[in-house]
């Protein structure tokens, strides 16, 4: 269900928000197929993780790794032809009352395979330990540690680190019965396998589902991080979150106030649940969301009913994460962030590529063919000016531009402070919704010209998207599988190879390295 259906009377205007508009159908048949299109997405997304489980292969060895890469890739196209199916029955079928049901359900079985090539490779470069990525090192010490606690009676002994993820880490724990140093693995894999249906139901707040999932789901790829997925998961639905914001408060002169708080009440919890799962991914483009709403929100018609909402919202978020909120906001001065990682150490005009915690070989950023900016970041460029000039009144042109420049005015802010205060304030972190803005803001523009040039929907349009989208998640699922793959200290691989080295709570070694861990 999107946001904009709710006003049957704006459907048909031409400066709806949807894009790919559908007929008008009941809200409750929307909120049921919603629904359900999330229920298939995360069901193909763990039998993806469940097949990978057959995957018995010493992941120490370079040939066998291929050897699982290639049958993940099998995996991931046994279950994509079930799509290609669906797409093609909805195209055979045209006429049929319940033809209109195959494209979402395609794009919600593509959804669930986006990020489950990576969660497998992940499964496999961990075969044979129960340790997690990371092992027994760092973060995820920290994460276990403060998870154990939770589940002795204790409470987190940090006042600003985020407590969902900790929280969902001490429940999978006590729920299976394990450490929760090794339930740090099943939660590793889950939260990267579902943050492609995840991300999908995100957009679908706000797109039909072709758009969903060719723009909004493809988008994720780059921020996907499967040492500490809850992050990722963040940045892929506060983004759509917030143009559900804007558009709430565009539409507020039309709606009831029943429907008003609803809104209100609904997209302040979620707000509120991710505060409390990854705070910085909501705060830095926070200003170009309250931008976007003093920009578009017709003030003379809507002022008290967007009062209702904006009320409503925060009513809710203050219940769901005020606490925390003002802990960590009064916390963060008193904390030393001098963790000097290297892209604190690079051009902070860069973001086109995020690495994470992998070190590249060799210059770094890339050069590139124009003053030193490659294809890629022109590409962006170009598409943020067409965006504007096309299409800057729409409410997910505007929301996404101006949470990109939120956060660009960050990074350059905190960065500049770096060297006085010899802090780094996480600014090199803001390349993760910044190259996820940039990829939103293609399509975007991509959309906006197809428009301008007055092309009508294809009829296979579902069959392209279902099968491109395919494509590129195969081929960027596996690429980035390298990451997870255990292949030596120092290397991509190296978290997994920890884990794979790390002697076991019962001082055993895992099952792959003989008696060669520590």
């Amino acid at each position: 269900m999107t946001i904009a259906t709710l006003i049957p009377e704006q459907r048909t205007r031409p400066e709806t928000e949807v894009l790919d508009v559908a007929e008008p159908t009941p809200w409750w048949r929307r909120a049921a197929l919603t629904t359900a299109e999330g229920a298939i997405g995360v069901g193909v997304a763990l039998v993806f993780v469940a097949w990978s489980r057959r995957v018995d292969t010493n992941p120490l060895n370079q040939i066998a790794q291929v050897s699982a890469l290639a049958h993940l890739q099998l995996q991931l196209w046994v279950l994509g032809a079930v799509a290609i199916v669906v797409a093609l029955a909805g195209l055979r079928w045209a006429g049929h009352r319940f033809a209109h049901l195959a494209e979402p359900v395609a794009c919600a079985i593509v959804s669930g395979v986006s990020t489950s090539l990576v969660a497998g490779a992940i499964l496999v470069g961990l075969n044979g330990t129960p340790w997690g990525v990371g092992g027994r090192s760092h973060d995820s010490n920290h994460l276990a540690h403060w998870a154990t606690a939770l589940s002795d009676g204790h409470s987190i002994t940090s006042p600003i680190y985020p407590p969902a993820y900790v929280y969902a880490l001490s429940w999978l724990s006590d729920v299976t019965g394990q450490p929760a140093y090794y339930a740090l693995k099943d939660l590793q894999i889950l939260g990267t396998a579902l943050l492609g249906p995840i991300a999908y139901l995100a957009w679908r707040m706000v797109l039909r589902p072709l758009w969903a999932l060719g723009a909004g789901t493809v988008a994720v790829l780059p921020v996907l991080d499967g040492y500490k997925p809850a992050g990722a998961i963040v940045v892929a639905v506060s983004i759509p979150l917030f143009v559900a914001v804007t558009q709430a408060f565009r539409r507020s002169a039309t709606l009831p106030v029943p429907a008003l708080i609803g809104l209100g009440v609904g997209l302040g919890a979620l707000a509120g649940l991710l505060l409390l799962t990854h705070p910085v991914y909501v705060l830095w483009p926070a200003p170009g969301v309250a931008a976007a709403v003093l920009l578009l929100t017709p003030w003379r018609r809507a002022r008290w009913r967007a009062a209702v909402l904006a009320l409503s919202g925060l009513a809710t978020l203050g219940v769901v994460s005020g606490p925390y909120l003002y802990r960590f906001l009064t916390g963060v001065p008193d904390v030393q962030e001098n963790y000097f990682y290297f892209d604190a150490l690079q051009d902070p005009a860069y973001f086109l590529m995020w690495r994470g915690s992998s070190r590249p070989t060799g210059d770094w950023p890339i050069p590139g063919e124009v003053g030193g900016v490659g294809v890629f970041g022109l590409l962006v460029a170009v598409a943020i000016g067409v965006a504007l000039a096309l299409a800057w009144k729409r409410s997910l042109v505007a929301t996404v531009v101006l949470c990109f420049a939120s956060v660009w005015m960050f990074r350059f802010y905190a960065a500049a402070r770096m060297s006085a205060l010899h802090e780094v304030r996480l600014w090199p972190r803001t390349s993760v919704i910044l190259a996820y803005c940039a990829l939103l803001l293609i399509g975007a523009a991509a959309f906006a010209l197809w428009r301008r040039l007055g092309r009508d929907r294809p009829p296979a349009a579902a069959l392209g998207v279902v099968v491109a989208a395919l494509l590129v998640f195969g081929m960027a699922g596996s690429a980035t599988a390298s990451r997870y793959l255990p292949d030596g200290p120092g290397k991509p691989g190296s978290l997994t190879w920890a884990a794979q080295h790390a002697r076991l709570l019962d001082g055993s070694c895992p099952r792959w390295v003989g008696q060669s861990c520590w």
